[in-house]
Parts: structure tokens; C-alpha cells; sequence
């Protein structure tokens, strides 16, 4: 026991002794002038480029390191004036033995904080490019390393061409050299600046990599990037730098926090649920193979156009690099259930192939509000489908069938309800044949065919046949009530109609063909034909369902009874006869108040082989003349020129032919009653002699056909008017001043209307 403590003894001396020499010795070999010597050496020699060093210090202990402070290279010239690196702390830890052969070999280097700025200036030359690597070899001394540790360091590039800048921060990675192996360990965060596609992203990166030197293998044990809310890790090798045999997977476990990173142009109001993905990399670093599964679960979906929210989407499907296979999809709209299957190909193209069948089934109410503009439509029957899209979006093919039944629509621009709604419709190419619809609209039934093309803003094209429309049951009243007419559809409709009957605004027509179209609340007919009153009638109309712009009626109407359609527009039943003429009228309301009120337009109107019948004011008239007896006032043609504002008639002329004379009528006839004309009567031979008989003390003008003329002043009211002669047009006339107006009358009116109604019947 005493021996083998004395041993012990000697064996702590002993190295004690060793150990007093070898700092005796370290400390002689690396003096303080040698460690900076070393180290300058270490870099320019390697570097062949400027280096500046601050302090550099000896540490001995167990371990012997020497310390540099503040190591910094230069930009070159030609790029941003800024060190390329910086470190503020370098440690160089020496190995102990090879020092007692007085060699230096470096263990390990360890760079605290240190700042790599890379850049690429605009004439695309990189100023790592001085940065050359060379042998670190040097009489005296050597290098043998095996681990460099970089910590909380940062790495920076910029590129000025393309004005894109990137930066690594919190960079700590331990570097080990074992023979011809190199692995690399740690983690940094990568910023990534925004883009036209994705905010910008703050990317923590942590690995774990190998690389062979002589095989040229890589081998990832770990490679996680982590994406605010979404994780991305990928493993496996690459074989000699080329060969890939990788796996990885893509996970979000809650995507309620991925809408912050959609752009805006795909903002969404609600975005939830799970996705999971996994993912294999093989191939060729050149031409490598992409193949992989996805699965959605608990998805709710909302755009910033939607109000309501596309619910319990579930899906999976497989992927590669220029396709989607197995796609299976299903979800809900309320009680509204949807299911797509099928695959897209060509995804690496511009024109992506699609082989997708979907299939719906539910009910309309599901769509109400699904959009603002149809906020104010409600909607109600039953839906299903089965679709099938085949091609690309450009040559889109469709095959498959639609069907709605027994739904009612409100709130589209009618004053009741779409109800009874019967919709059979066959998809074919890139449109939806219609072929069958049927509704009603209160007493008025709808029934048409026709296709539908744009699914994205609809074109649709109808046909209608229609044995009674009621305008009165069609067209809101007045001011449109929000719950009854809201805005018109976002959609554009041409096409035809043919009715029957057509009824409303105290009118009846039948046999009505019209071309037509409905863009977005606005019903436009062009060349309307109908038979109404006894006669024909051509028109066009407009209205806007939208408001407030007003309706607009261009009518053209030949052997139309002029009593029935001057009683509907003037209130006046006197006059008889077969009627053609223009009448353009505008107006804020399509009801009978809102049309007697509102109602304005202009119109030339010529009655033939009619009668005044008892009509009051020609009865008062020719009395006042000295024609008494005369109730009844044949005509042969009667011409008249008129406008109407804000409800108010004014007539501006009227010539009629008679067998009492010829009339040539100037001045105003309000609704009210109320008259202030200026008549000028051409009274026939007879008559001419009877009037001269009864005014013996009249001054009058006879033309050379010993026809009188008498010029009359009237005012007051139809029922009670006032006459008296008008002596000044009186003496103009003897004069000579006044020649043959009536003739040129006729011939004015008998031009306008005879131009416009070309082609009418």
C-alpha cells in the first residue's frame, strides 16, 4: 500500500513537472508577436485578400485557444460601401501535442456574432468571388480541422440586379470534419422579403446534413422549415450529388392562420381546418420526380365576395409534378351537398387538362345571400346535378344534367314572385341547354328553352312562349320594394318571346313577338309586333328593374280604334275612327296613377274615315258660328301633333278635313280641360254662305274657291269655352301674308308618319 501511494506521489509530480514545461514551453513558442503572426498568416495567405485583425490573446488550460477580436474584409470595389464580413469574436483552438514538435494544428474554430454580407452587384459579379479558397499550409505550422462552430451569426444577400435582398439571422451551426466526412448541424431563421404572391415570411430552418467528400453522397437526417402555421420537413439522401431519394412531409394544423399569408387578390373572410401532405423526391437533381398524397379534413372556406361559407370540405388526392390524381372532394353549402372527382393534367403547361365530375344536391336557399349582390334574393326548391368537365378552361367540354324543382324566386326585378319554377337542363360543351323551363308569375306563365354560356357572368339565351302576361303582376309598382324586386340579376339574357296575351296598364294585346334582352335589371325589347285595339302596333321598350331610371315606350300603331287608345292616354272617348301614328313616351312608374301622372313623351297621330261624336266643344263651336245642329263631325282625315309632360297633354297642331270644312287647329290642350287656341276653319261653299248669312257685319277672307276662312280665338274649357275672332291673323290673311298653311300642314304630318310606319305591318 505504502508503494503503490509512493508511485502515485511520483506519477503527480511527474506530471506536474510536464505540465510546467509545456506552458514554459507553449508560452515561449507562442508569444504574442507569433499568435498574430499566425493568424495573419492564417488569413491572408488563404485568403490572398486585405483582413484586419483588432487584439489577439492566449488562452492555456486544459485546452490552448487564441482569441482574435473584430476580424473584418472589405467590400471590394464595385459594390455597396460595407465589410463583406465581419466577426466579432474568433477562437482558434489549438491542438497540444503537435506543439512539443513545434507545429500548429488548429482543432476546431469557433466565430461568435460574425456578419456575412454576399452580394451581386448590377454587372452580375459576386464579391465572394476574392474569397478564393488556397492550401492553409506555411513553414512552421499547419492546419488539421476538425469542428467549426458558427454562433448567433447573420448572413445577408443582395442581388442589385434584381432588387431582391434575403437575410439569414440567428445562424448557429457546428461544422465537423471526420476524415472525408463533413456534417453540418444547427439552425437559422431566413426572412423572405414580400411578393406579388406571399407577405413576407419569417422562415425558421433547422438541419442535420452529411456530406460524404469522396462519394459525393448527401445525407439529410433533418430538414424542417417552419413557416408561420405550417411545418415542412424533408429527409433521405442524394446519391452522388445527382441521384435523389427523398421523403418529406407538409403539415398545417390549423389553417385559420395561413389567411394572413394569401395575397390579397385571395383574401378570405373564413379559412379553417387540417391539411396534411406527404411527399417523395426522387429522380435526378436535373430532372427529378415529384409524387406525394394530400389530405384536407374540417375545411370551411368564405371569399371576401361570399356571405355565406362553404362548410366540412373534406378531400384527398395524389399529386406529381404535372398533375393531380384520385381527386376526391365532398362539402357542404348548408344542406347543400357537393361531391368532385376526376384528376388535372398538364399542370407544368398554361393550359392545365381537366377530367373533374361533380355532383350537387340540396336546395336554393342554400345560395340565398351566398353573394352581396344577391343579398336581397330569396330563393327556395330543390337542386341536383351531375356535371362532368372534360378539356381545358379555355376549351372547356361538359357533359351531364341540371335539374331544379318546384322553386320560387323573389326579388330579381318583378313585383311577385317566380313561382311554380321547372328547370331541365342538359350540359353539352361549353354550354347549358335548357330543355325545359315553366313558372309562373302570379297569373302569368312562363315557358322556354334556350342555352346558357360564360358560367362566370352567365349569357343566356331564351325562348319564350307564353299564353298570358300580366305586366301589372311583372312589374313592381312605384318605388320597388326592397323584399320584391332588390336589383336585377348579375346576368345578361337575350332571346325571343311570343305571347298570346298580353295584359296590364290598361291594355290588352295579343299576338305579341318580340326580340329581348335582360343585362344586369334592365329589360330592353326591340321591334315588339302586336295586335292591339283593332289594329297593329309596333314598339320598343326599356326598363331598368334597378331604378331610378325611367321606362321608355317608342310606339308605332296603324288601324289601331282611336277611341279605345285616346280614352287609355287622354281620358277623351269623342273620337272615332281608324288611327296609325308614333307615340314616344318616358315615365317613373308603369302603373295607371304613376302613368296619368308621370308620364311624358311626344307623338304624331292621323285618324281616317272617323267621326266627333258629340264631342262638346265642336258642337259649341260651329254653334257660335251659326252652324247649329251639327253633333256629329265626319272627317276624312284627322292629323295631330301633341306632347305630353309630366302627365300634361299639349297639342301643337291639328288639321282635320271634314265635311263642315277643314280645320287647322294651334295651342294647347291641357288634361285638366283647360284650352288657348288659335283656329283657323276653311268652312266649305254651303257652309260659307250660312256663316256669312248669320255674321252679316263679319269682315271675311274668301279664297279664290269662294271658300271662307274664319280665324278664332279659344279659351277657357272644353266644357265652357270662350271664342272670339282672331282679327289680326284676319288681317294678315286679307292681306296676303298668310298663303295655303293648312295644305302644308297635311303634307308635314302625312310625311313623318308615312316614314315611320314603313314595314309596321
Amino acid at each position: 500500500m505504502r508503494r503503490i501511494h509512493k508511485i502515485s506521489m511520483i506519477a503527480v509530480a511527474v506530471i506536474v513537472v510536464l505540465a510546467i514545461i509545456g506552458y514554459i514551453v507553449i508560452r515561449s513558442f507562442l508569444t504574442p508577436e507569433r499568435i498574430r503572426r499566425i493568424a495573419q498568416q492564417i488569413a491572408t495567405e488563404a485568403l490572398q485578400y486585405p483582413v484586419e485583425i483588432g487584439e489577439t490573446r492566449l488562452n492555456v488550460g486544459f485546452r490552448i485557444s487564441i482569441g482574435v477580436d473584430e476580424v473584418t474584409i472589405v467590400n471590394p470595389e464595385g459594390f455597396r460601401d460595407r465589410p463583406m464580413l465581419e466577426i466579432e469574436k474568433t477562437a482558434l483552438n489549438i491542438n497540444l501535442l503537435p506543439l512539443l514538435r513545434r507545429k500548429v494544428v488548429i482543432g476546431s474554430i469557433d466565430a461568435t456574432r460574425a456578419i456575412l454580407n454576399v452580394e451581386k452587384n448590377r454587372e452580375g459579379e459576386m464579391n465572394i468571388a476574392v474569397l478564393i479558397p488556397k492550401d492553409m499550409k506555411g513553414p512552421g505550422w499547419n492546419i488539421s480541422l476538425s469542428k467549426v462552430r458558427v454562433r448567433n451569426s447573420r448572413f445577408h444577400y443582395y442581388n442589385a440586379p434584381a432588387k431582391e435582398e434575403y437575410r439569414l439571422s440567428d445562424i448557429n451551426q457546428d461544422i465537423d470534419f471526420r476524415k472525408n466526412r463533413i456534417s453540418v448541424a444547427g439552425s437559422q431563421k431566413v426572412a423572405v422579403p414580400k411578393t406579388d404572391v406571399l407577405p413576407a415570411l419569417g422562415i425558421t430552418i433547422s438541419n442535420s446534413v452529411i456530406y460524404d467528400t469522396l462519394s459525393k453522397d448527401v445525407i439529410i437526417d433533418n430538414l424542417t422549415a417552419d413557416i408561420p402555421h405550417v411545418t415542412v420537413h424533408v429527409n433521405g439522401t442524394i446519391e452522388k450529388g445527382k441521384d435523389l431519394k427523398l421523403a418529406g412531409d407538409i403539415s398545417a394544423k390549423d389553417l385559420a392562420k395561413l389567411r394572413e399569408l394569401l395575397p390579397d387578390r385571395y383574401k378570405m373572410r373564413k379559412l379553417s381546418g387540417r391539411m396534411k401532405t406527404n411527399f417523395s423526391i426522387l429522380g435526378t437533381t436535373s430532372e427529378p420526380k415529384i409524387e406525394g398524397t394530400c389530405s384536407m379534413e374540417g375545411i370551411v372556406i368564405m371569399t371576401e365576395e361570399m356571405e355565406r361559407a362553404i362548410e366540412n370540405v373534406s378531400a384527398t388526392f395524389s399529386f406529381n409534378r404535372t398533375s393531380l390524381n384520385d381527386i376526391d372532394m365532398r362539402g357542404n353549402l348548408g344542406r347543400t351537398e357537393f361531391k368532385i372527382k376526376g384528376a388535372v393534367s398538364a399542370l407544368n403547361t398554361r393550359e392545365p387538362m381537366f377530367d373533374i365530375s361533380a355532383m350537387v344536391e340540396g336546395d336554393l336557399r342554400d345560395f340565398e345571400s351566398l353573394t352581396a349582390e344577391m343579398k336581397d334574393v330569396k330563393l327556395k326548391g330543390d337542386i341536383s346535378g351531375k356535371i362532368a368537365l372534360k378539356g381545358t378552361m379555355k376549351k372547356p367540354r361538359y357533359s351531364g344534367d341540371l335539374s331544379i324543382r318546384s322553386a320560387e324566386i323573389d326579388g330579381i326585378g318583378f313585383a311577385k314572385p317566380l313561382s311554380d319554377l321547372n328547370i331541365r337542363g342538359t350540359m353539352q360543351h361549353d354550354a347549358l341547354r335548357i330543355n325545359e323551363c315553366r313558372g309562373r308569375i302570379g297569373k302569368s306563365d312562363i315557358s322556354l328553352t334556350g342555352t346558357v354560356s360564360n358560367f362566370g357572368k352567365p349569357i343566356i339565351r331564351l325562348n319564350n312562349r307564353s299564353k298570358l302576361i300580366d305586366l301589372d303582376e311583372m312589374l313592381p309598382k312605384g318605388e320597388p320594394a326592397r323584399s320584391s324586386s332588390g336589383k336585377g340579376m348579375g346576368v345578361t339574357i337575350h332571346g325571343t318571346v311570343n305571347i298570346a296575351k298580353l295584359i296590364g296598364m290598361d291594355m290588352e294585346f295579343t299576338n305579341v313577338n318580340s326580340d329581348f334582352s335582360y343585362v344586369d335589371g334592365i329589360v330592353d325589347l326591340k321591334d315588339c309586333r302586336a295586335q292591339t285595339y283593332g289594329g297593329q302596333v309596333a314598339f320598343d321598350f326599356y326598363y331598368n328593374a334597378n331604378s331610378p331610371e325611367p321606362y321608355r315606350i317608342d310606339a308605332r300603331m296603324t288601324g289601331v280604334q282611336a277611341q279605345k287608345i285616346t280614352q287609355r292616354f287622354l281620358k277623351f272617348d269623342r273620337l272615332k275612327g281608324s288611327l296609325s301614328g308614333v307615340v314616344d313616351m318616358s315615365g317613373t312608374g308603369l302603373d295607371k296613377r304613376s302613368v296619368q301622372s308621370n308620364t311624358s313623351g311626344v307623338g304624331n297621330l292621323r285618324v281616317v274615315n272617323g267621326e266627333f261624336d258629340n264631342f262638346g266643344f265642336f258642337v259649341k263651336l260651329l254653334s257660335w258660328m251659326g252652324l247649329q245642329g251639327q253633333n256629329t263631325v265626319r272627317f276624312s282625315n284627322f292629323n295631330s301633333g301633341f306632347r305630353i309632360a309630366n302627365g300634361r297633354a299639349t297639342v301643337d297642331d291639328w288639321t282635320i278635313s271634314s265635311q263642315i270644312g277643314d280645320f287647322l287647329t294651334r295651342g294647347s290642350i291641357g288634361l285638366n280641360g283647360t284650352v288657348d287656341l288659335q283656329i283657323a276653319i276653311t268652312l266649305t261653299q254651303q257652309n260659307s254662305a250660312k256663316v256669312k248669312r248669320y255674321h252679316g257685319d263679319w269682315i271675311f277672307f274668301t279664297d279664290k274657291e269662294g271658300r271662307t276662312v274664319v280665324d278664332v280665338l279659344a279659351t277657357g274649357g272644353f266644357d265652357a269655352p270662350r271664342f272670339r275672332l282672331d282679327t289680326e291673323r284676319i288681317k294678315e290673311r286679307i292681306g296676303g301674308k298668310i298663303k295655303s298653311e293648312f295644305k302644308k300642314k297635311t303634307k308635314d304630318f302625312e310625311s313623318k308618319i308615312k316614314d315611320i310606319l314603313k314595314g309596321i305591318k
